[in-house]
């Protein structure tokens, strides 16, 4: 397709890596221009996601059904009930072991990082993040629970791309840009609200 940077003959991983380089790289050009006009590549990406969906669709790796499929299955639902009831560190095991069984279900690894972050193991949760990025890019909730933890940890800067991108994966929802604001003034809604304030200014608006 012209004007993207991916095409119908890539792999499925150069096709997400492709994907979250164009999402990393409006961020950053956002930044050295301190996010003014950041809120309006939001609609604009949305054409770019749309472009990306179908080919997603049809690269997706879909994992055999075979024992190591359905141990791992086995698994990841008995993590999922030992989360639910608050038992986070063997809820982790078992989306670990689930991960491990069959690594390209991003379900497992984003499972495994809202478990890590639970009981305060941001490294490896955002290496669990990352990975069930890395299979599915255009979910805003694993670029949020990113950004999440690297605030957590004090890596500031990562976490407000992690919001922004969040936003630009789910255009629609503007929390993702409250949480890199607080983090980074500068952000989208500040210049928003300037641009409000001139026109109040321009015609005597109260």
């Amino acid at each position: 397709m012209p004007g993207l940077d991916f095409n119908e003959n890539m792999s499925f991983e150069e096709l997400c890596d492709s994907y979250i380089k164009r999402l990393r790289s409006i961020v950053e050009k956002a930044k050295e221009k301190d996010w003014k006009g950041f809120l309006h590549h939001g609609s604009s990406f949305r054409k770019i996601t749309d472009a990306f969906i179908p080919l997603y669709s049809q690269k997706k790796p879909r994992p055999k059904v075979d024992e190591n499929f359905e141990a791992a299955e086995r698994e990841f639902k008995l993590g999922k009930k030992l989360y639910y009831q608050g038992n986070y560190r063997e809820a982790a095991e078992r989306f670990q072991r689930a991960a491990s069984l069959v690594p390209q279900k991003h379900t497992y690894h984003g499972f495994l990082g809202l478990a890590l972050k639970r009981i305060g193991s941001h490294d490896a949760a955002v290496k669990a993040f990352e990975k069930a990025i890395s299979l599915y890019p255009l979910s805003r909730d694993y670029w949020m629970n990113l950004g999440e933890c690297l605030r957590e940890m004090g890596a500031k800067a990562r976490a407000v791309e992690a919001f922004a991108i969040a936003y630009l994966v789910e255009p629609s929802d503007l929390e993702p840009i409250k949480r890199a604001e607080m983090l980074d003034p500068r952000v989208g809604i500040s210049g928003k609200r300037e641009k409000r304030g001139f026109l109040k200014r321009l015609f005597g608006l109260k």
